[in-house]
């Protein structure tokens, strides 16, 4: 759309490139591989901002949900079942991130968001995180049985780690 829409024009030629080539890889599962360490940085901070934007959304979401105005394509349609998958559970505690075809229903959607910790670039959107509270309110919509605390034990060292390294 950028580029289509001329949106970049004004800027020079190195700056149009750093935002279409942060642009362009933000969303895939890992970072290709970049020489050009500003091209790196900025693609790990739109990545950052990227998952703190999502996390809003998806928390005011469940609010929401929870009230009763469900949408499935937010959802990606996964079904509301039961239980968590054993490929999330691994997943989590091995401190990886979830895969889209682990998914076997919205809890498990839910836990590959809370995931996204183990994919975070930099300490201060860990801080943000917390301060927020949005895994908090994604624990909230998820069942409370022995395997869900368990991930968010630990997600929350994980965490905690990052931040008392930073």
């Amino acid at each position: 759309m950028l580029i289509k829409n001329d949106v970049l024009s004004r800027l020079g030629i190195f700056e149009q490139e750093l935002i279409i080539k942060s642009i362009s890889s933000h969303n895939m599962l890992e970072l290709p591989d970049e020489d050009d360490e500003s091209v790196r940085l900025h693609q790990r901070l739109l990545r950052d901002a990227d998952k703190l934007d999502i996390w809003w959304v998806v928390t005011d979401y469940y609010r929401e949900r929870a009230a009763g105005k469900i949408n499935p394509g937010l959802e990606l349609n996964q079904p509301d079942t039961p239980g968590i998958s054993p490929a999330v559970f691994e997943r989590i505690m091995n401190g990886e991130t979830v895969l889209f075809a682990d998914l076997q229903n919205l809890n498990d959607f839910k836990l590959l968001q809370v995931g996204w910790v183990f994919d975070v670039n930099f300490a201060p959107t860990l801080r943000r995180l917390k301060e927020r509270g949005y895994l908090d309110s994604i624990r909230s919509y998820l069942p409370g049985d022995g395997n869900v605390n368990e991930l968010f034990d630990c997600v929350n060292n994980y965490i905690e780690q990052r931040l008392n390294t930073a």
